[in-house]
């Protein structure tokens, strides 16, 4: 072994009973160390569709609640399964549904994908259920949903008041067919698992042109948070494939990952689409000719990152798959595989975020945390940033808000009636979530006791890491070791956030025990 490789997913998050975690901030008690034992791979790959009755509402554009607009909206066509959000009008193309079942015998790794805006804790945490009571396993904490994050797929299905705004009300039926639809997809990857070999491959810049995607935050590109020989904050360049083969050497399944919005279905089309991501699944997987070879696009740092493509609409969702096929299949031909065995190892926490809970240490070389909540309305902030030493000038008390803030950025929430000011103290483009709060019961018709503040699904969030190998790895620099992958699950990274992340998991040897 001699590093670990690094990988980014768009995720929320493996199933984790947060019930157990403290919620005053403390630490949790560390459990005693198992052994990670070494295992021969086994995989089961499977894929489906999300076939939820058309007039479910689309997810990821506000524009398209009644309460903002009805963009989108066709004709006066009414469905059960909406609230306050126009109805989908028709399929573009099913949002899919991909599973890759991993087994080492010592332990297991669910992932799931489909073609979503985003997950959530209760979904997964029904999928780990339905997944135990089917097959008697202990997977609490195995289970992993990514999603594409495509604007243009089926919403309503998650219970937290926040996500309302980006996909209507919660509705029970959705949720459970959702479920429902996933887990008969892991069960048949379980079913097809087989003895298999597994290699990684990198490559950086590997869409100089930006014909695949490109940068979507042109603003920080002359940042170098890294210092002069570091990269600047352009796209995130990196490509990552994990290529699973079945024992004679054939493949059987392929995760790709980089960063890519998919947003080329806007806030004005009805049709639901897997959109950006699912295209250029579909191209790899059309690429293998017969060979049935399950393709799952994770989303990497996307944050600040869209798809690029040619032409307009669906003829450029088409070529995102056409283009992007032989860049990646350029490098996961060049994998090489290995059924050699490999530790597997899979953890979830829930981190708080709530303002006292929020604070930086880094090993005790910084203290950095806010300023507790004042309540004054006359509070101003001292807007200092830098200390005189040039350090961060502490506690920070530029973010004073009970609840948190929302439509940062707005200058301004466009109403039917006209235009809601935005405000929390300096910021001048944001809105708190009191004042929201206040929204949602008139849009969605909600009591006010069906919120509380602060937003529950707001003080924490759900992060989950696997660690698999030593695998056969190709490096972006051409050079094959082995070593380790670490995957890293989030919601919505950033090219800073990702590129912080592989290189603080980098500096920081990993433990041999589980």
């Amino acid at each position: 072994m001699t590093g670990r490789g690094l990988f980014g997913l768009l995720a929320v998050l493996a199933a984790c009973h947060h019930d157990d975690e403290p919620k005053d901030g403390t630490t949790p008690t560390e459990p005693e160390p198992v052994p990670i034992e070494l295992g021969a791979p086994r995989v089961g790959a499977a894929e489906g569709y999300l076939d939820l009755p058309v007039g479910t509402p689309l997810s990821g554009y506000t524009a398209r609640c009644g309460c903002f607009g009805s963009f989108s909206k066709q004709d006066d066509r009414d469905s059960a399964y909406t609230h306050s959000f126009v109805e989908s009008t028709g399929v573009q193309t099913w949002p899919s549904i991909k599973v890759i079942w991993v087994d080492n015998g010592d332990d297991q790794l669910v992932l799931t994908k489909t073609d979503s805006i985003y997950s959530s804790d209760e979904l997964v945490a029904a999928l780990t259920a339905r997944l135990e009571a089917e097959t008697g396993e202990d997977l609490a904490g195995r289970v992993v949903h990514a999603t594409t994050h495509t604007h243009s797929s089926f919403g309503d299905y998650a219970h937290g008041t926040t996500w309302f705004l980006g996909s209507d009300v919660f509705n029970e039926e959705i949720f459970e067919r959702m479920v429902d639809r996933i887990a008969t997809v892991a069960l048949e990857a379980r079913a097809n698992e087989q003895p298999a070999k597994i290699g990684v491959g990198w490559a950086t810049d590997w869409d100089p042109s930006d014909t695949v995607y490109r940068d979507r935050r042109g603003e920080n590109d002359d940042l170098q948070p890294w210092g002069p020989e570091g990269p600047r904050l352009g796209k995130d360049p990196h490509l990552g494939v994990i290529r699973f083969d079945d024992a004679g050497g054939e493949p059987l399944a392929l995760v790709v990952n980089f960063g890519m919005h998919g947003i080329i279905g806007s806030e004005s089309s009805p049709l639901a689409s897997s959109d950006s991501g699912g295209h250029l699944e579909e191209g790899v997987q059309e690429s293998y000719g017969d060979r049935k070879v399950v393709v799952m696009f994770t989303q990497g740092s996307g944050g600040d990152a869209s798809p690029a493509g040619e032409q307009g609409d669906f003829a450029r969702m088409e070529s995102i798959g056409v283009r992007g096929a032989p860049l990646v299949r350029a490098l996961a031909d060049s994998v090489q595989t290995s059924d050699a065995p490999v530790h597997l190892e899979t953890v979830s926490r829930a981190v708080l975020k709530d303002h006292d809970s929020i604070r930086v240490t880094r090993g005790g070389t910084v203290d950095w945390r806010y300023a507790p909540y004042d309540p004054d309305p006359g509070f101003t902030a001292d807007n200092v940033v830098y200390a005189p030493d040039g350090s961060l000038a502490m506690p920070i008390d530029e973010f004073n808000t009970s609840s948190g803030a929302v439509f940062c950025g707005q200058g301004g929430i466009p109403l039917p009636e006209g235009t809601l000011p935005t405000s929390v103290e300096p910021y001048s483009r944001c809105l708190t979530v009191e004042a929201m709060s206040g929204l949602l019961e008139l849009f969605f018709d909600l009591a006010p006791e069906d919120i509380s503040l602060p937003l529950p699904e707001s003080l924490q969030a759900g992060t989950t890491a696997t660690r698999l190998g030593p695998l056969p790895t190709l490096r972006a620099d051409g050079t094959r070791v082995d070593e380790d992958l670490l995957v890293g699950f989030f919601s919505e990274p950033v090219y800073s956030y990702g590129e912080r992340w592989r290189r603080r998991a980098q500096a920081e040897p990993a433990s041999p025990t589980r």
